[in-house]
This record gives structure tokens, C-alpha cells and sequence, in this order.
């Protein structure tokens, strides 16, 4: 049944007012009253959109971080070799990893999920899949040579890899630092890309 407008009113409501409670607290220190009272609502209303608190963080992060990924298959459409994909990726990471709202969202989803408090974000898992489909096309369009399980496997790699390069300042657990220079090289040599230096890329990486 489609949501009625007050009711979609109401939930992005109450969305807005616990993003800038979380990002304000945080997510721990933020109480499902303290985000009803902000949005001018009796707790009751809370519970007819959201189950719980985790529930309401999973959207958040959930719309937040697809969007990003979504908006950065969009900017990468106008690349034309996989060097150029790649440059987009990671200029796109540096935005993102520079977004206040990353920094004090990540972690908070880092933890739910290792506390097996919430498991899920699908908006995610599906345009990770598109982000990792269409890295595999540009790898492949790169080096036909390479077999569909090594393209893929290529590809999921260099996710990773650019998951944890924007996720660097936001990972209190991990405590990653990159420096750009050298990560790019890794790239480069992991995918066979000209015109990296071909010095070990390790040796100035923090």
C-alpha cells in the first residue's frame, strides 16, 4: 500500500532530526525521545515508522552512502578508458572521505554491524554490485585476456581497496593512512595500467 504524504512527511521528519541529533551527539548518546522531541512528536510516532533506533540508522546510512555510490557510477559514465574510471573513483572517494557526514556515520555502522546489531543495508548491496559490474567491463575492456573469474576478482579487489582508501579517516578500529601518490601506483600496477612509477608503491605508504 503506497505511503500517504503526511505519513512520508513524517518519516523523513524524523530521519532529519536523528542525523543531526547523531551527528551532533552521537548515535549512542542520541535517545529515541530526544529525536521525537526535536521533530515536535509524541514517542508513539517513532514506532509507526521505525522499529527501533538501529532501524532509523539503517536508512540514513543506507540513502546516504548509495547515493554516493550512484552519483559516482553517474560522474564515471564520461570516462573512456579504465585509467580515466579509475581517477574518477578515487577522486570521488576523496569527497566522500572528506564529508563530515562519513566521518561520523561510519563508524557508528561499523559497530552495529560487528555487535550483530543490524546486518543489512540494501540500497547498498546493490549498487556496490553495479559499482563492482561495471569495474569489471573497464578491466575487461582493458585486457581482454583475462578470464570473467579474473576480471571479477580483479574488480572486488580494488573495491575493497577503495572502500577501506575513503574509509581511512572515518575507521577508528583500522586507523588506516594512505598516502594518494602511492595507492594510486598500487593501483595502477595491480591492473596493469601504464605511467605509474615503477618504484616499490609500498615504500612511501604510511
Amino acid at each position: 500500500m503506497p505511503r500517504s504524504a503526511r505519513f512520508t512527511t513524517t518519516h523523513d521528519l524524523l530521519k532529519k532530526q536523528a542525523l543531526a541529533l547523531f551527528l551532533e551527539k552521537g548515535y549512542e548518546q542520541t535517545s529515541i525521545q530526544e529525536i521525537t522531541e526535536r521533530a515536535g512528536l509524541a514517542v508513539g510516532s517513532f514506532y509507526r515508522h521505525f522499529p527501533c533506533k538501529e532501524e532509523i540508522f539503517v536508512e540514513i546510512w543506507d540513502e546516504y552512502a548509495a547515493k554516493n555510490i550512484r552519483e559516482t557510477l553517474k560522474k564515471a559514465e564520461a570516462a573512456g578508458d579504465l585509467k580515466s574510471f579509475l581517477d574518477i573513483l578515487m577522486q570521488e572517494n576523496e569527497l566522500f572521505a572528506d564529508d563530515p557526514v562519513t566521518a561520523a556515520l561510519y563508524s557508528t555502522q561499523a559497530s552495529l554491524i560487528s555487535s550483530h546489531r543490524v546486518d543489512n543495508f540494501p540500497a547498498i548491496a546493490e549498487w556496490s554490485m553495479r559499482y563492482r559490474r561495471q569495474l569489471q567491463e573497464y578491466i575487461q575492456r582493458h585486457d581482454p585476456d583475462l578470464s570473467e573469474s579474473e576480471a571479477r576478482t580483479r574488480a572486488n579487489v580494488v573495491h575493497c581497496l577503495l572502500n577501506s582508501y575513503a574509509m581511512r579517516y572515518a575507521d577508528r578500529l583500522q586507523r588506516f593512512t594512505y598516502d594518494a601518490k602511492p595507492f594510486r601506483a598500487i593501483l595502477y600496477s595491480l591492473l596493469k595500467l601504464e605511467d605509474y612509477d615503477t618504484k616499490d608503491p609500498l615504500s612511501s605508504a604510511v
